[in-house]
């Protein structure tokens, strides 16, 4: 499974939030600050994080964009955990939230979210993976969103698998 960073200031929801996902399968850590947070991204860089909307000093936002500016630190998807106060955030922080979830969320609620961000993370890097290999081994170029174009010559130095 996946190894997630949970930062939450409340204790108690961020061990709770672990032992739901651990008991799915997932590696988790918990802790209280975004500074302590990005220390640990900056040490080992987590499948995915799990952020307090709510978070205290320089806040959920900060965060982000702190995270966002870290080489790689774009890579790591961000969830959005929200109070119902605070709850449609994840629009405000533009592309930097790949999930949102309220709570108090239910067991089922926060597996399926984390596991619609990570299979999301797992097929952009199956993609970027296929891209490169054929823009390094068929010079293959990029023609349009998510397109690419090789030329007649290439095809037809493909080999068959009829």
């Amino acid at each position: 499974m996946a190894r997630i960073l949970i930062v939450d200031a409340d204790d108690l929801a961020g061990d709770l939030a672990a032992d739901m996902l651990e008991q799915a399968g997932h590696i988790c850590g918990v802790v209280p600050c975004g500074e302590a947070a990005l220390r640990l991204v900056e040490l080992n860089r987590p499948g995915c994080i799990l952020l307090d909307a709510g978070l205290p000093k320089d806040g959920a936002a900060r965060f982000v964009e702190r995270l966002r500016a870290m080489p790689g630190g774009s890579e790591v998807p961000v969830i959005l955990m929200t109070s119902p106060v605070l709850a449609g955030q994840g629009a405000s922080f533009g592309k930097g939230i790949a999930g949102e979830i309220g709570k108090p969320f239910a067991r089922n609620a926060l597996r399926r979210v984390v596991a619609e961000v990570l299979d999301t993370q797992l097929a952009t890097e199956r993609r970027q993976s296929l891209r490169g290999w054929l823009t390094e081994s068929m010079a293959v170029k990029p023609v349009a969103k998510g397109r690419f174009a090789v030329s007649q010559t290439q095809v037809a130095a493909l080999p068959s698998f009829a």
